[in-house]
This record gives structure tokens, sequence and C-alpha cells, in this order.
């Protein structure tokens, strides 16, 4: 009797991605002990205090927006829903997903860094580490708004779902009820304003300035998000890319 029938390695595809996960989450825990998070949550905080007053007229202008303007947007992008270009719009902004941004990030870093090009590498390490805590902070803000998406209900209000509702799903927060923020938006925002800060020449800033209204309109359009959501998600992003490249400055300088 045989007990052993067959046996093959599996597909390369599969053994080189499991490679290449390896290589980003070792390199994580380097960049981690190396300091690139160094002070983040310590330098966001000391903005948000010595910026109070602007902080609670963007919340005021925030709220504006969910009151007056997350409808009639959602209702906009329904009444002109259109199959081929959602298509376009939808794979347009799915750079955004953490996934892709993060590891397009971390191998251009690499390739450059193997080139010899060790300032635009640690740019590169810098804004996909920037991208990494935006999106655990994009989590965190996740559950606490707990908002329901426009894809699914037709009113703005529908917050905090998780703490006020008696029956609780667990399911509810994979993507029913985490609308605020978009996590698309706030990664890739977070990565294009460290490049935006490094990069001085105008046709970059223009490009990275296009590939984030891209992704922004994409994800109102789609009906992933309000309009509200992903103006929270592109201030956030933005304070996030500024920090988190201020406090590695001192890298590229050596």
């Amino acid at each position: 009797m045989r007990v052993i029938e067959y046996l093959r390695i599996p597909e390369p595809t599969l053994v080189l991605g499991g490679m290449y996960v390896l290589c980003i989450c070792s390199s994580i825990f380097v960049f981690l002990k190396d300091g690139y998070w160094k002070g983040m949550l310590f330098e966001i905080k000391n903005i948000i205090i010595g910026n109070i007053v602007r902080v609670i007229l963007v919340i005021g202008v925030i709220l504006c927006i969910v009151i007056f303007l997350d409808l009639p947007v959602s209702n906009f992008c329904r009444d002109n829903y259109n199959l081929e270009l959602y298509t376009v719009v939808d794979f347009l902004s799915s750079i955004g997903e953490g996934w892709f941004a993060g590891g397009f990030l971390f191998m251009l870093g690499l390739i450059l860094g193997q080139l010899g090009y060790r300032h635009h590498a640690v740019v590169f390490k810098i804004a996909f580490m920037v991208s990494i805590f935006a999106g655990l902070i994009n989590l965190v803000l996740k559950f606490v708004f707990n908002r329901e998406r426009p894809v699914i209900v037709h009113d703005p209000f529908h917050f905090f779902h998780f703490f006020i509702v008696s029956h609780r799903e667990l399911a509810d927060l994979l993507y029913a009820y985490n609308s605020m923020p978009s996590g698309h938006t706030i990664t890739v925002v977070s990565a294009l304003t460290v490049f935006y800060r490094y990069y001085g020449r105008l046709s970059s800033k223009f490009i990275l300035i296009l590939i984030g209204l891209l992704i922004i309109v994409g994800r109102v359009y789609t009906l992933n998000h309000w309009l509200s959501d992903v103006l929270v998600s592109s201030l956030l992003g933005m304070i996030i890319g500024y920090v988190g490249l201020n406090i590695n400055k001192k890298r590229l300088l050596r």
C-alpha cells in the first residue's frame, strides 16, 4: 500500500510571493528598530494641540460637508453611473489598496537601493513606513467612527453602529460599517505627501496631486466612501506624511 502517491513543489508565483512577503515583514521589523516611527504619535499630537483652533474649524467644516454635501454628491454618483467609467475608475482607485501600494513602494525602494540611488531609496522607505503607519491609524478610526458606506445606505448619518446597536456583528467591521476614513486615500496621500515635500520639480508635484485626486474621486464615484470620508482621510494622510518625513529627515543627510 502506497502512503505517498505524489509530491510536487508549490507554484513558482506562490513561492516567490511568499518569499517577498517574508522579505517585507523582516524589513518592517528592521525599519522599526531603526526608528522610522520614533516620535510620530508625539509629533502628531503636538501639531493637533498647537493648531487646536484650526482643528476645531476643520471639524466644523467636515460636519457641514456631512450634513449638506455627502448625500447630494453620493446621489449624483448614483444618477450618473456608467459601467465603463465605473470599471476604469474602480481600477485606478484600486492603486490605493494597502497591499499593492505598500508592496510597490517597498519594491521600488529595494531596487533603487540596489542600483545605488541611496537618497531616493531612503525616501521610498520613509513613504513605505508612513503608509503602513497611516493604515494602522485608519483601522483604529474605522472602528471608532464605524460609519456605514454609501453603497449600502442613503443616509450619511449612520455613525457608531457597533457601539449603539444591540445586535453587533463583527463582520460589519470588515466592510459595511467602516466607511470613515478611507484606507485607500489615507495610505496613498500619506506616501504622496512624502514625495511631494521631497521632490521639488513642478511636474513631479503635478503628477503626485493627479494620482491623489484619482484615488479620492474614484472612492467617491464607486460609492465606497462619502465625500467627507475621503476629505478626512486626505487631511490625516497629509499630516502623517508631513510628520513622517520630518522625523526621518536626518536619514537623507547621511
